[in-house]
């Protein structure tokens, strides 16, 4: 009789219950958190003749910026959307639909927003203006950029910036680093900041600080 073989059962029965391995996920891509619906996701076209102004708008556009506008539409296309409420209310973008009229568009793309209050509107006309205007402008960067426009082959560039006249051929003359000669009288007792609207020094002082002392007469 041949040897016995021995047996494990509980040794056979662990060999017959274990899992096969799972499966290591593959690496994920970090979630993206997109925020809640814009009114900004859905531009559409809109009839120009069914935009209305806003009678409390008090931002004005002189026919001249008018034209500016127009030209860029002509040179870029139809770059940012009016923004409108439901009744096709103008809340931002008056200047364009300005331009859009006296180019003979039909429609422009519009954003409606729904649901502000009076005074949300109002508060957004304002700030849609003025909270763009407090940036400033990195004057060496400045005009480093109008020079490299002035000598491009397209001299049509430099105009469409906006840039233009007396004041743009002495921002480009002058370094603007150093304060001009006519801004050393001025009194530091107060913060009223002043700008140079040629090289953009900023400086602060009374308001009279540059005027003529009592007795002198005023060219």
């Amino acid at each position: 009789m041949g040897a016995r073989q021995a047996t494990n059962p509980r040794g056979a029965s662990r060999a017959t219950n274990r899992r096969p391995a799972r499966p290591r996920p593959e690496p994920s891509e970090p979630e993206v958190k997109i925020g809640p619906e814009w009114p900004a996701d859905k531009v559409e076209r809109r009839p120009v003749d069914q935009l209305l102004g806003h009678p409390r708008n008090a931002r004005s556009h002189s026919a001249e910026q008018v034209a500016q506008i127009a030209k860029l539409i002509q040179r870029f296309g139809w770059t940012t959307p009016c923004v409108v409420n439901e009744r096709g209310v103008i809340l931002s973008g008056h200047g364009r639909v300005m331009a859009a009229r006296s180019l003979g568009l039909a429609t422009v793309p519009c954003v409606t927003v729904a649901g502000l209050s009076e005074a949300d509107e109002r508060a957004l006309m304002i700030a849609d203006n003025k909270v763009p205007s407090n940036a400033e402008w990195n004057n060496a960067l400045l005009r480093d950029e109008l020079l490299f426009l002035k000598a491009s082959d397209d001299q049509d560039l430099l105009g469409l910036t906006g840039f233009a006249g007396d004041d743009l051929v002495a921002f480009l003359a002058g370094g603007g680093a150093t304060p001009p000669g006519e801004f050393q009288r001025v009194g530091e007792d107060l913060d009223t900041e002043y700008c140079c609207p040629s090289c953009g020094y900023k400086w602060s002082g009374k308001a009279d600080a540059g005027a003529a002392p009592p007795g002198e007469d005023e060219d």
